[in-house]
């Protein structure tokens, strides 16, 4: 994730040779979220009963996401008249989503 909030603000003002490179390691090194974060998921449950629970409770998270992200984004493109506060707002949201991921307790 950091990796990620770190590649994303260059995107904007890229040539299109160095841009399909970060759109490809962003993809990349995206591809490897959603695998650690299910498995935290059921490590963090505190009981094995709940591991469900905490399954469903990142996936509400991640549909929100999905939901609310593109709109929230388009947004930001519109109200500034460009694309690079919204890159620049996505670097923030990356690196909290690290922080948060490495306070989590896991057993």
């Amino acid at each position: 994730m950091v990796l990620m909030g770190l590649l994303i603000p260059f995107c904007h003002g890229a040539g299109t040779g160095f841009f399909l490179f970060l759109v490809i390691a962003i993809g990349f090194v995206g591809g490897f979220v959603p695998t650690g974060v299910f498995a935290g998921a059921v490590e963090a449950a505190a009981d094995e009963r709940l591991s469900g629970m905490a399954m469903a409770v990142i996936q509400i998270g991640q549909n929100t996401g999905m939901l609310l992200g593109p709109l929230l984004f388009g947004w930001l493109v519109d109200s500034t008249g460009g694309w690079a506060t919204s890159f620049w707002t996505l670097a923030p949201v990356c690196v909290i989503g690290a922080v948060a991921g490495w306070i989590a307790k896991i057993r």
